[in-house]
């Protein structure tokens, strides 16, 4: 799956699904292995990981399975308070990532 960059609270995001056997971690060092897909969520706005075909700054790593159940909205890190989705958003990439579009796809462009 190509990565979905999305807005939320004024912030761009990237959210990037691993599959068992792609590449992940910094520079893309670790090599998934196992039926649960990784989902990624990068900060646009700081290109500090360039090596998947974008630029963004890390910020967390789920299990796709943990990913869908979370909600309503997430906070992906308390000491950076814009790093957070919102309900409508979460729930909108959970419809996307799971094969079900969302109701509402405003503010999101799929990757190339």
């Amino acid at each position: 799956m190509n990565p979905i960059f999305f807005v939320d609270h004024g912030v761009p995001f990237a959210l990037r699904v691993v599959k068992e056997g792609e590449r992940y971690g910094r520079n893309g060092c670790l090599q998934h292995e196992g039926p649960d897909d990784l989902i990624e969520v990068y900060d646009m706005r700081f290109p500090l990981e360039t090596w998947m075909g974008f630029e963004g700054q890390f910020i967390t790593r789920y299990y796709r399975t943990t990913f869908e159940e979370a909600g309503p909205g997430l906070l992906m890190d308390i000491s950076i308070p814009m790093w957070r989705l919102s309900p409508d958003t979460l729930e909108m990439l959970q419809g996307l990532i799971g094969g079900k579009p969302g109701s509402s796809c405003k503010n999101l462009v799929m990757g190339a």
